[in-house]
This record gives C-alpha cells, structure tokens and sequence, in this order.
C-alpha cells in the first residue's frame, strides 16, 4: 500500500473512531448528584466516558481538552500491528456543556485540529459535534438504581475533507463531511466504599453513530484522487466504553476507560480511480488517568488513550488533559 494511501486510511480510521462526548461536570451535591449525606465527593469524570447526569437548568460546565495523539500504524484484518510512518495530531477541544430544564442540557464541542506528517503539517477547524442530553432516571445511594441518561447529537460538518492535495499525504484532512447523528445511553452508579471519603463512580456508555453522505470532489478524508466525485456513505460506528472513577483522597483520584469501537464499512458511488473508503473494522483501547480537583466546582484530569488490539484499525497512543470548570 502507497505511504500516501495509508496516511489517510489512518485518519479516517481515527475520524471515525473518535468519541465527540468526553467526560462531565463535577460530581458533587450542590449540581443535583444523588449524594445525600456528608462527606461527598469531587470528580471531574473519567477521561473519555460522559456523564450520566444533566447539567442543573442556569449552569454551565466549561471543559477544554487537549489531545497530542501519534498514529503509529494500522491493525490489518489477521488483528495484526503494521507500522506507517508516525502521523501527528494535535486536537484543542473547547467543550461546553449548557442546562436548558431541570431534565434536558446542550452540549458542543469546536475544535482546532493540527496535523503533521514527515515534513507536511496543516492548521484548521475540524468538525463540530452537538448533544442533546434528557435526564431518565437518578440513582440514590443505596439503591439499586443507576443513573440513565440519553443522548441524541449530529455532527455539523465544518472540517476540511476534500479537494485535498497529495502533497500535503493527508494532513489537511480536518473533518469527516458528514452530519453523523447519534443516539445514545449513559449508565452511571456512585457506590460510597465503607464509611469513609472514598467513593467509586461506574459508567457504561453505549453509542451508536449513524453514517449520512459525504458529497466528495477530488482527493478526500475517504481516498480517492484526480477525477474523484460522487458519494461517501461511511459506515455506521458502535462504541461502548465501561469507566470507573475513584478517589484516594478528597482531592485526588483515579480513573480507567476501556473503550471498544466497530465500524461498518464505507462505501461509495460514483466515478473514482483509485479505492475508496476502509472496510469493516474494530478496535479496543484504553485510557487510565489521574484527577486533581482544587475544589466541587473545579478540577483537572490527564491521562494517556491508547490502542491495544484491532481489525482494519487505527493503532494509536494520544496524551489527554482537561480542566473541568461549573458555573
């Protein structure tokens, strides 16, 4: 395979395995968490897994995310590792997240993307994902019952993904060109550990990301080259992601995401001569972190993301930091 064409299959392959949700506002009593007794504690979220919980109706949870992410090779279909040469990216995040009623929020995510690779690298805005999140059920301490939360969002497709240049061996591609709805399910149970400070947070994120055509001229995020134009339809994306949070103190904490994505294949219609799209593919990865939290409104997290298995996949290792801010 020609550098050029994996270079993009890389970066589609990481577009499309992305996670446009990461984690929430602190976990206190003062922002309608289900803590009812004293002492209660300060979490800024795991690293990836969103909240099961909406933010209160007038407040505001403010969360810039930086990642550093190297994409080191692709998984072939054998599950095996083949290295490319490393593609840089570099993703400033600025997630804001609005309470609309006592049940429903609004989140978006903008972002600035920075790619390099060899010696091309390119500056732009990437795409830019929206949720809107509906409150279904609290948990209570002691209780069985968990926290449910159910999120429908899009993807507003402001990123560049054709009339790409060879030159540049991908790195202009900035987006995906497609709306991508979503619906999803957020599962979160705040367990106390004895008498104690020390709390443990699980979480269960189920999403399922719908694929809408891409209308490509050219070079593009998806393949392709001279002559191409016609439709990208990229395929529909499952990702699961079981987390769990706990403090050590009342300050610090840990946190671990195991995340697992499949995505079906793209495909495309109309004139190319040169292949489109990657087939199926899977992949697992995890991200352990550790949080600082100044106070219940204000806290940071940082971690590392990384690939540990995969089909037709991605394999990368990204650096991830975020501060946590409700007003």
């Amino acid at each position: 395979m020609p550098i050029c064409k994996m270079l993009r299959s890389i970066l589609l392959l990481s577009l499309l395995s992305a996670i446009p949700c990461y984690a929430d506002f602190l976990f206190t009593e003062s922002q309608g968490a289900p803590v009812k007794s004293e002492p209660s504690p300060w979490f800024t979220g795991p690293l990836l897994a969103p909240s099961a919980h909406t933010i209160p109706q007038g407040h505001v949870n403010l969360e810039p995310y930086f990642f550093y992410t190297v994409n080191t090779g692709i998984y072939t279909k054998h599950w095996h590792a083949k290295s490319i040469p490393n593609f840089y990216n570099s993703s400033l995040q600025f997630l804001t997240q609005v309470g609309i009623t006592k049940f429903m929020d609004f989140q978006v995510i903008p972002e600035i993307v920075w790619n390099k690779v060899k010696n091309q690298s390119y500056l732009d805005i990437g795409d830019l994902p929206f949720v809107v999140g509906f409150q279904l059920a609290l948990d209570v301490v002691g209780g069985w019952q968990p926290a449910v939360k159910l999120r429908l969002g899009a993807n507003i497709p402001t990123g560049k993904y054709d009339h790409l240049k060879a030159s540049k061996l991908g790195s202009d591609s900035t987006g995906s060109g497609s709306w991508l709805p979503t619906v999803g399910l957020v599962f979160s149970k705040l367990l106390q550990l004895g008498t104690g400070i020390h709390f443990l947070d699980a979480r269960l994120f189920v999403n399922y990301q719908i694929g809408t055509p891409a209308y490509v001229k050219g070079l593009c995020t998806y393949g392709g080259g001279k002559g191409t134009h016609g439709k990208v339809l990229p395929g529909n994306t499952l990702t699961v992601d079981g987390a769990i949070e706990c403090n050590l103190t009342k300050r610090w904490g840990i946190a671990l995401d195991g995340v697992y994505v499949h995505n079906n294949k793209t495909r495309f219609s109309g004139k190319t001569t040169r292949p489109i799209g990657p087939p199926s593919g899977e992949q697992f990865s995890l991200a352990p972190a550790v949080q600082y939290n100044w106070s219940e409104d204000i806290g940071v997290i940082g971690g590392v993301w990384f690939t540990v298995a995969g089909r037709n996949a991605a394999r990368f290792t990204s650096g991830v930091i975020a501060i946590n801010i409700y007003i």
